[in-house]
């Protein structure tokens, strides 16, 4: 069995890193591999050896933020019992994705290039977005339990809200590449936290 040496890891991870700083500062299209190549140091085949195709590496960015986010949740379900604290941890992790406003998070990133990518990456992002939407709607449920979110209707319906609003308090923030203005945006989504 070959297992890869600590260089073609310590490679693969650099290429993964670089690439996700760009797709979420540039978006899909906003990249090469030159670009990576450039980055890195390293030949543009060399690239190709860890990642056939740019569908490829952004499939595993995609599998690689998924595996974070729900590690992520699971962190935050482990430090906090109510749902409005648990909605507040999640506004912190979008909130910090936005790096002072001159990122995405990875998601939203791949959305805003949609037609370019490939079927099974849009499949992922649609995953991931699914995944977001569950977590939130047991959130909503606890929080309909222990008052903590005020005026929680249907929890379900909320959770894609809260998503939708999310995602969209990043792309004004990042337009104007002004952090504070996700926080105006999600004001009334704050307040709500008890």
């Amino acid at each position: 069995m070959n297992t890869p040496s600590v260089r073609q890891t310590d490679t693969k991870t650099a290429l993964m890193d670089s690439a996700e700083r760009a797709v979420r500062a540039r978006g899909f299209d906003g990249f090469s591999y030159a670009d990576l190549a450039r980055a890195i140091g390293i030949r543009k085949a060399s690239i190709h050896y860890h990642f056939p195709t740019k569908a490829n590496l952004s499939a595993a960015l995609m599998d690689r933020s998924h595996a974070t986010y729900d590690a992520y949740c699971a962190r935050i379900d482990a430090a906090h019992d109510t749902g409005g604290h648990r909605l507040a941890a999640l506004i912190d992790f979008y909130r910090s994705a936005l790096n002072d406003g001159r990122t995405l998070c990875l998601c939203v990133a791949f959305t805003g290039s949609r037609e370019s990518l490939s079927e099974p990456l849009t499949a992922k992002v649609a995953a991931f977005r699914k995944a977001v939407i569950d977590w939130l709607t047991t959130v909503y449920e606890q929080a309909a339990r222990d008052q903590t979110i005020a005026r929680v209707s249907n929890p379900h319906l909320e959770a894609r809200a809260t998503l939708a609003l999310l995602e969209g308090a990043q792309i004004a923030a990042r337009a104007e590449e002004a952090a504070a203005l996700f926080d105006q945006h999600i004001a009334l989504l704050s307040a709500r936290l008890n």
